[in-house]
């Protein structure tokens, strides 16, 4: 399913926008389809506009560390925040599938200036394998926040990850407090964003 052992990943972005929700989702569906699964600790300020990083761990085999060690590949990442995400720049590797949100969240950092989206787009294209740039409220033709923009990258990253089920991941996401119309169909929505023969 996965050329090592244990499939990593993480998920990043910034309180508020469902990091630990979406992990939660992630990690239930790979139980329901059988895989052990550990989910790290969070980083970074979990109140609004703080940073905040989940890594995934999912395997056929018990997982003795929830950690990701550094020697090893990083399969894939969520960014809810762009720039949030090119601040795991050393977790990225040719390896490595990128699914990134256009939307970004600045905040006052005193001295600091944000790069533009088209150089942290650049800059994640050269350090990894893959990036799926998801401009959500274009797609929509509306403003989306979170849940429903995760939905839409979650049903993204199931259609890149051929050992995970769709079908299982509708099914946790009804069973839990997002199983609405919207965030259902918006997770079609993702899903069907990936085409067909990029699946994998």
């Amino acid at each position: 399913m996965y050329e090592s052992a244990i499939f990593n990943m993480k998920i990043c972005g910034v309180g508020g926008q469902g990091v630990l929700s979406t992990s939660i989702l992630i990690g239930k569906s790979a139980n329901s389809s059988g895989f052990k699964v550990k989910i790290s600790p969070f980083y970074g300020m979990a109140q609004r506009s703080g940073s905040v990083i989940s890594n995934i761990r999912i395997s056929n085999h018990d997982i003795l560390c929830p950690e990701i060690p550094s020697t090893d590949t990083v399969h894939a990442i969520l960014g809810f925040e762009p720039y949030e995400l090119l601040r795991q720049y050393k977790s990225l590797s040719r390896s490595t599938t990128i699914i990134v949100s256009t939307r970004m969240i600045r905040f006052a950092r005193s001295g600091f200036r944000y790069p533009s989206l088209p150089k942290i787009l650049g800059l994640l294209r050269k350090l990894s394998g893959e990036v799926v740039v998801m401009d959500v409220s274009r797609m929509t033709g509306q403003e989306i926040m979170p849940p429903r923009m995760n939905m839409m990258m979650l049903g993204c990253f199931f259609a890149k990850t051929n050992f995970l089920s769709f079908d299982l991941l509708m099914r946790t996401i009804k069973q839990s407090i997002y199983g609405t119309e919207d965030n259902l169909k918006d997770v079609i929505k993702g899903y069907e964003f990936v085409p067909r023969n990029s699946r994998t």
